[in-house]
């Protein structure tokens, strides 16, 4: 079995135990660069005989290209994600932009904008100091994504601030979802090292106009929503 590589006896104890759960015959690594990027476990052959050298020989051919396969989808997930909260990151976001006002023009479908901001995050931090405030942005994407559907696109913009794209939203939906966040993140106390943190979010909500030239008139606008939540005290929703 491959697996009894010495390259890979950091990780042994734990693939054997998932390797016996499945009741597995091989356990193939995949590595990229002396850098492993996953395993292929396999069970007993359809016919229920042993596997030869000539199977393994074919599996060993398969191995480099699957391993850059693999290799190529996590560097890629990587670019695009935010590493601390796991949701989009800004630079992917300009390219869901584009692709969703695409569609709008084309299909005449609706794009609504939820922007998020955390109050007083730099405060929180000087109080907690800034793991603390990094556990409070990560609870309050795990409430975006709570509070929002499968079909919205939710993106960190960067710092304290977070974007919803809702697809096929009318701001009536929107500021639904909106209000049903900030009731949500109202109730919500983060808990971390005996100690009990309340967080609030403004929060600014715009529609796509089919005039606007591209996406940035859009984010100008959510931006002034945005704006609008703070100027009236934060912790609340504003439509433009």
């Amino acid at each position: 079995m491959l697996l009894y590589d010495p390259k890979y006896s950091h990780i042994k104890a734990k693939v054997l135990r998932i390797f016996k759960r499945m009741n597995s015959e091989l356990c193939i690594p995949f590595t990229v660069n002396h850098q492993l990027v996953g395993f292929m476990f396999l069970g007993k052959k359809s016919n229920l005989k042993n596997y030869t050298l000539e199977d393994i020989d074919f599996l060993e051919m398969l191995r480099s290209p699957i391993a850059i396969a693999i290799n190529n989808s996590i560097t890629y997930s990587m670019a695009i994600t935010d590493p601390l909260t796991g949701l989009y990151n800004r630079y992917f976001l300009f390219h869901l932009l584009e692709k969703e006002i695409n569609k709008c023009k084309r299909y005449s479908n609706v794009l609504t904008l939820m922007f998020v901001d955390m109050d007083y995050l730099k405060k929180l931090n000087d109080i907690y100091g800034h793991r603390i405030g990094d556990i409070c942005l990560k609870e309050l994407a795990k409430e975006i994504l709570k509070n929002t559907r499968d079909s919205d696109i939710c993106v960190r913009y960067g710092g304290d601030e977070f974007l919803v794209l809702m697809p096929n939203t009318t701001i009536k939906g929107a500021l639904a979802a909106s209000s049903r966040l900030l009731r949500s993140i109202q109730r919500k106390i983060v808990r971390v090292d005996g100690k009990k943190i309340k967080i609030s979010v403004s929060i600014g909500v715009a529609q796509y106009d089919h005039r606007f030239k591209n996406y940035n008139e859009l984010l100008i606008m959510v931006d002034k929503a945005l704006y609008k939540a703070k100027l009236k005290g934060r912790n609340r929703v504003e439509i433009m």
